[in-house]
């Protein structure tokens, strides 16, 4: 089991790495709206399908660990 629970550290880990790399992608376009006020409709689009990528990718990566809620 130990190998298991590596395995699943391992995952998390990268998961964590993952969500902090769209965070920061985000948060640049973000400042980039402050910057340039005339492109802001532009720099909102790019914002939104990066939060809906980001959306997908969390949910087709399936769990590792099962899920704890009862039916």
């Amino acid at each position: 089991m130990n190998w298991l629970n590596a395995r699943y550290e391992q995952e998390r880990h990268q998961d964590e790495i993952r969500a902090l790399q769209y965070a920061a992608q985000v948060n640049e376009l973000l400042a980039q709206t402050n910057k340039h006020k005339g492109n802001s409709k532009r720099v909102r689009r790019a914002v939104g399908s990066k939060l809906v990528a980001w959306g997908e990718r969390l949910q087709d990566t399936p769990s590792l660990k099962p899920s704890t809620s009862k039916p």
